[in-house]
């Protein structure tokens, strides 16, 4: 019976032991999931702001474009009209630059 007895006494330590390991892993995973979601948040924020202030600068060029694109449109709209009247010779010399030409070589 001593046997059983001695084993059975190891056996509860050995489950004791294993418990309060099992507690500290589980207190130090959540302790850094804890650290881990507080960075995930400061990264957001952070990447918020960065992509609020892109897409208001993208907004801004294409309001920018848009409006010079309907100046432009205008103007030819109001060269033809002249040129259909017979107000202006056929070939209209344009001062205007192409809003696209920033873009590059566009065609």
């Amino acid at each position: 019976m001593g046997n059983v007895t001695e084993g059975m006494t190891k056996l509860v330590g050995e489950i004791g032991v294993m418990r309060d390991s099992r507690k500290a892993y589980v207190s130090s995973l959540k302790s850094y999931v804890s650290s881990l979601l507080s960075s995930f948040d400061s990264y957001h924020s952070a990447m918020a702001i960065r992509t609020k202030l892109s897409r208001r600068s993208f907004v801004k060029d294409l309001n920018k474009t848009i409006s010079e694109m309907r100046r432009i449109n205008i103007d030819d709209l109001m060269g033809a009209r002249a040129v259909w009247s017979g107000s202006f010779p056929s070939r209209v010399k344009s001062n205007h630059k192409s809003p696209l030409a920033k873009f590059g070589n566009v065609r």
